[in-house]
């Protein structure tokens, strides 16, 4: 109790100096140590800030759109070193949940324009799929959900461990890398209560009143101020109160300059049409056959669990699964003709390796 409670007073403490209002101009001291810790975390942040702009920037309705602006790369790592230090705050221990859960609110959310909020969800959800092991055997046993089910909690571990192990893991070619990565040999680990649930509750509700609508003493009263200044932010300030915001933030919609959005015609479309949205029913249609498509995957991939295999199984391939003994169960090599053991038990090995029939005529 009182380690949570010294935990606590040093969130409380952190996010008093550095969060309730910003250091205009930031400090210009730092220790050789610190600063090489910054330049690798810059480093981990620049590659992903990469990353999330070229996904972006492929969904509608941003496909084919200009390159990237310096001003809108910069808004995304702002957003990325928040969520770094949003994992050093609040991810859970292995012996016990963070001392601050619930407040998160208070002491984080609060203290970020509702834009700002937004653009850590952006954030959030693309991490989420990047590091979603849709084709993970033990994964699939213990009935881990797809990177669109962002609030599964074996992904909000994984997002908890920080933006260096993300880094390694976006980076990763081959299974066999991501493997070595996120494979622990066991049941995967879960937080329930990271990132993704802090979000839930990070903006107050919607009053329906609109930007326009409001006066300069409503200003105040209804809008948390940002953090940063952005000049762009009221293109995006009447948008962060939509109830399904999940299409909207594939596209990175509160990350971009107006003059990107006005490009593309975003102001020009009924609100329904901005993210290319599908008819309900047909929309309906195909999250139901995604989920008994990801539950059928379960299904198979817990039986090769079962029977003592790991690694990477897709439909129609299972060249990369790894069994227990080398071969899968019931398979066992074949013994080459015309071989002499070298060894009693070399040949007890080939003995065993032979398969008798169950009854001889």
């Amino acid at each position: 109790m009182i380690r949570n409670q010294k935990n606590r007073e040093v969130i409380v403490a952190f996010v008093t100096r550095n969060l309730r209002q910003r250091p205009i101009p930031p400090r210009s001291s730092w220790s050789l140590r610190k600063a090489l810790r910054l330049g690798r975390l810059h480093f981990y942040v620049d590659g992903l800030a990469k990353k999330f702009a070229m996904a972006a920037l492929t969904k509608r309705p941003l496909n084919r759109s200009k390159s990237i602006a310096r001003q809108e790369i910069c808004r995304i790592e702002r957003a990325l070193y928040r969520f770094e230090i949003y994992c050093n705050l609040f991810r859970e221990s292995r012996k016990a949940q963070s001392s601050v859960y619930g407040e998160q609110k208070r002491l984080f959310f609060a203290n970020f324009a509702p834009w700002e909020n937004e653009q850590l969800g952006c954030i959030h959800d693309f991490l989420a799929q990047v590091v979603s092991p849709e084709h993970d055997i033990a994964w699939g046993a213990f009935h881990v959900e797809y990177g669109h089910r962002v609030d599964s909690p074996s992904i909000q571990h994984i997002l908890s461990l920080g933006l260096a192990k993300l880094y390694q893991i976006a980076g990763a070619e081959t299974y066999e890398e991501r493997c070595l990565l996120l494979y622990s040999g066991h049941c995967p680990p879960a937080t329930d209560s990271f990132l993704h649930e802090g979000l839930q509750g990070a903006n107050e509700q919607n009053d329906n009143i609109f930007l326009d609508d409001l006066t300069p003493e409503d200003e105040t009263l209804h809008i948390k101020q940002p953090f940063f200044a952005d000049p762009d932010s009221e293109s995006w300030a009447n948008w962060v109160y939509q109830e399904n915001r999940h299409g909207l933030r594939q596209w990175g919609y509160v990350m971009w300059d107006r003059s990107r959005l006005e490009a593309v015609g975003i102001f020009q479309k009924p609100w329904e049409d901005m993210d290319g949205s599908r008819d309900s029913l047909l929309e309906e249609q195909e999250a139901t056959r995604q989920r008994a498509y990801m539950e059928n995957s379960w299904e198979k991939r817990e039986q090769i669990y079962m029977s003592g295999g790991t690694g990477w199984w897709s439909w129609g391939d299972q060249s990369k699964v790894r069994w227990r003994r080398g071969v899968m169960p019931g398979q066992g090599p074949s013994v080459p003709a015309h071989t002499e053991p070298n060894s009693l038990q070399e040949a007890r090995e080939m003995l065993a390796m032979i398969k008798l029939p169950l009854s001889v005529e």
